[in-house]
């Protein structure tokens, strides 16, 4: 989870005190309510209406501020940049899974609706608010919105009624072609409304909109392609994604500059196991990966350091290797130092098992224990 449940008290005392509640509101109310009394931590978002109530209430800047931070790859990637996550070490748990996952996410198609979610919830949190004003100028920007979806559907639609396929491969982009002239009018006026507006909002109203629009518009001033998709009921739609080629090892990596990455395989049998690190039965191992480290960074130019590392495949076994560890167990330099275990495994019934056998060690007790995976 990337942000944290923080509820801005202020914000739920204008909530809470609206002259009128939808009837998704109360449930909110009815769930915000039964979660504090139950001593939960964490409300259960599952409603469009939820969401938007949540964005309104949660405060400005609840990143955690915590030495463990667990995040989905998506989470990872689209805030790898930003000052506040600077200074971690980064692990995979699964880089079998980095790959695919990040040419999924510079790969995946948008059709706007994105944007319009967006705009959408900050409605609704100006709405909250009575700034009567700010809702009519954002009112006006999701109109424009949907005039840009409508206006870039056609277009797409003649622009393939062109071909025999439903896609079309690497487009000129959007904003240059004179297939779309229409569609690119249109969204020079949104980026204009959206300049106006931002000096109304709050912070992190700012950012949310802005990475919408900043989506829409890197994949329109790209090469684009554009695929004509149906609906559950048959009707269809366009999407339009960045005509790209498929990143490789050593373009992944770049991606993570000056962080300190380790990737956890399940699969490769050629890296040293976890729990084997420190073990002399690896130092040729773990000295040829250095050499390869060394080697890529110098046709790299890149400073970063990566480590890689299997998973022990014997379950009785990895908790034998974790009861004896010294360095992470009977550390003598930090004897009161809390330890954390991340068990973690694609096959359920082994993460059952290894957190079964963990919470009954009387040596653990005290532990953190991080489980997924298990129910």
């Amino acid at each position: 989870m990337y942000e944290q449940q923080t509820i801005d008290s202020k914000k739920l005392s204008i909530f809470l005190n609206k002259k009128k509640f939808s009837v998704d509101e109360l449930f909110f109310v009815l769930k915000y309510l039964s979660t504090k009394l139950d001593g939960y931590s964490i409300i259960q978002t599952n409603t469009p209406i939820d969401y938007k109530i949540m964005h309104y209430l949660k405060k400005s800047n609840s990143f955690p501020k915590s030495s463990l931070i667990l995040s989905t790859h998506n989470a990872l990637f689209a805030h790898l940049h930003e000052e506040k996550i600077k200074g971690y070490n980064l692990v995979f748990f699964d880089a079998d899974w980095r790959y695919k996952n990040y040419n999924q996410r510079i790969s995946r198609p948008i059709d706007g609706y994105g944007l319009v979610y967006c705009l959408e919830t900050l409605i609704y949190s100006y709405t909250v608010e009575q700034d009567t004003a700010l809702v009519q100028e954002l009112q006006g920007l999701y109109e424009k919105v949907l005039m840009f979806i409508g206006v870039f559907s056609l277009e797409a639609k003649a622009a393939l009624s062109n071909t025999s396929g439903y896609v079309i491969k690497a487009v000129n982009p959007l904003m240059n072609n004179p297939h779309f002239e229409k569609t690119a009018e249109l969204w020079k006026e949104i980026i204009q409304m959206q300049e106006l507006i931002v000096g109304e909002l709050h912070d992190d109203d700012i950012s949310y909109l802005g990475q919408k629009v900043d989506e829409i518009d890197h994949i329109l001033n790209s090469l684009v392609d554009i695929s004509q998709r149906a609906n559950y009921d048959g009707t269809e739609y366009f999407v339009m994604a960045e005509s790209i080629t498929f990143t490789d090892w050593s373009e992944f990596i770049e991606l993570f500059g000056n962080y300190h990455t380790i990737f956890c395989s399940n699969n490769n049998k050629s890296y040293p196991h976890l729990t084997k690190y420190n073990d002399k039965d690896n130092d040729k191992a773990n000295n040829k990966q250095d050499e390869e480290q060394q080697s890529e960074e110098q046709n790299t130019g890149s400073p970063h350091k990566t480590e890689h590392f299997s998973r022990e495949r014997n379950t009785q076994k990895l908790i034998t290797r974790i009861k004896n560890d010294s360095d992470i167990h009977n550390n003598a330099q930090h004897p009161q130092e809390n330890k954390i275990y991340f068990v973690l495994s694609t096959k359920k019934f082994e993460s059952q098992n290894i957190f079964n056998i963990l919470i009954g060690e009387e040596d653990f007790s005290g532990w953190t224990i991080l489980a997924e995976n298990i129910t």
